[in-house]
């Protein structure tokens, strides 16, 4: 795939072009944020100052429900279901119970983060995924959507990585809205609100998000009129951090101090880079991951109410499978960095990874197993990087295509492995890493990646 702004080559779709960069005062950020899932829509009162959309669901409408409605109440059809007949090999189901199968001890919520050395780079694409979700969902912004758009766009989750002098990112619904979400989010007026919005009651999961999205929306205002000075005290304090070995990407204990604070100053560079200079550029260093589009008809269609994609964070890994010596050239070119380099792909967003994005990201980790971050490729090494350990929580009724490419080169070991992680949280679930794994207080059961754990790093 040719570096650059573009969808992934797993989806047809193009990005939109001709996107203009008026804007228009917003007069008040806090309004609220339309906070919904998949179809629901029943309106909910939270506060006097915010309205947000509730996550009840209502029955789910498309070509392929209409093809399967028919059919509902055929035994035959029911037995077909049940034996989960629309999931392929390479994909992964739960239903509720099976969810519920799998215990999750729950713990406070945690308290925010301290960023630290490379995780400076974490903070930041946690601001921009967390305020592009914003700008998708939050009716501030309704008047910079298409009438048909307004209430309809809803990511579910974002995530960006940094590779090399590249800016990656990805949704798990509507990546083909993100640059023009980009474009609103950048010609907007920076946020004027009592900075106690920001920190909401831990009981209301409504009142959390709204507040969390302020916040970070401020973050981003920062980063996107910082100076060039305030990019160099950044860099210089990751710069110090790592020195004094704190906040130092796992997996890189071999690797010269020089070389990671190289790429983490690259990478905050060209975060910058990207909200400071190439909005009227059409962003070349923005590259957008769509997930794959999987044909369906009246044999395996999917019964009402479950959805259908592949998470953010595994559209960027499986495409970085794909084009991984392409990338690796082209990274330790513009990095100055030589081929015996490890580079370090930090990636994090809107949410912690769920469970079985965290369950894949381990696959791909693994020694001797082929996946895209093994630390025993001999031709090129990728090291991700994530600011937490934290795992999400397992969703039921959707089918999640797992990033085979990324989980091994070779597409029948890939699917292989994907197979394995699939039929783990069925059948085993208690071989999973989300067995017994902790999770936040059920109120807000989807923590923000900038909150999900406090690390112990000192001053």
């Amino acid at each position: 795939m040719p570096l650059g702004n573009s969808v992934s080559q797993q989806n047809p779709s193009s990005i939109l072009r001709g996107i203009t960069a008026q804007s228009s005062n917003q007069t008040d950020p806090a309004t609220g944020i339309l906070s919904y899932r998949g179809n629901s829509h029943a309106l909910k009162q939270t506060s006097a100052s915010a309205r947000f959309l509730d996550f009840n669901s209502r029955r789910a409408n498309g070509p392929d429900i209409d093809l399967l409605r028919p059919k509902l109440g055929h035994p035959e059809v029911m037995s077909a279901l049940d034996a989960r007949a629309f999931v392929g090999a390479t994909a992964y189901f739960l239903s509720e119970t099976q969810v519920r199968a799998i215990p999750r001890p729950e713990i406070p919520v945690p308290q925010s983060k301290t960023y630290v050395g490379y995780n400076r780079v974490s903070q930041q694409l946690s601001h921009i995924a967390t305020t592009l979700y914003h700008v998708m969902t939050n009716k501030a912004f309704f008047d910079k959507w298409d009438e048909a758009e307004r209430g309809a766009i809803n990511p579910i989750e974002i995530q960006l990585a940094v590779i090399g002098d590249k800016l990656h990112v990805s949704s798990n619904f509507h990546s083909d809205k993100l640059v023009r979400a980009l474009h609103i989010a950048l010609n907007a007026e920076a946020p004027d609100h009592p900075k106690s919005l920001e920190r909401a009651s831990i009981v209301d999961k409504h009142a959390v998000r709204a507040a969390t999205c302020l916040r970070h929306f401020r973050k981003f205002h920062d980063l996107a009129s910082a100076k060039p000075s305030q990019l160099a005290r950044t860099q210089t304090r990751l710069t110090q951090e790592i020195n004094r070995g704190m906040g130092v990407p796992k997996g890189t204990e071999d690797v010269p101090a020089n070389i990671v604070i190289r790429q983490g100053a690259r990478a905050l560079e060209a975060i910058s880079r990207v909200l400071t200079e190439e909005g009227g550029k059409g962003f070349p260093s923005f590259v957008v991951h769509a997930p794959p589009r999987v044909v369906r008809g009246p044999d395996n269609a999917l019964p009402p109410s479950v959805t259908e994609t592949r998470h953010a964070e595994q559209n960027i890994e499986d495409d970085l499978a794909l084009n991984a010596e392409a990338q690796y050239e082209q990274v330790i070119s513009a990095l100055g960095l030589s081929k015996s380099d490890a580079v370090i792909v930090p990636i994090a967003g809107k949410f912690v990874a769920c469970a079985v994005c965290a369950e894949a990201e381990n696959a791909m980790q693994t020694k001797g197993e082929g996946g895209v971050f093994s630390p025993d490729n001999e031709s090129y090494r990728y090291v991700l990087h994530r600011a937490g350990d934290r795992i999400g929580h397992a969703y039921a009724n959707e089918v999640q295509q797992l990033a085979t490419h990324a989980l091994n080169p070779d597409e029948k070991r890939g699917t292989e492995r994907a197979r394995t992680i699939s039929e783990n949280f069925v059948s085993a679930p208690d071989e999973t890493m989300a067995w017994q794994a902790p999770v936040a207080t059920a109120m807000i059961p989807n923590r923000t990646d900038s909150e999900s754990e406090m690390l112990t790093d000192s001053q």
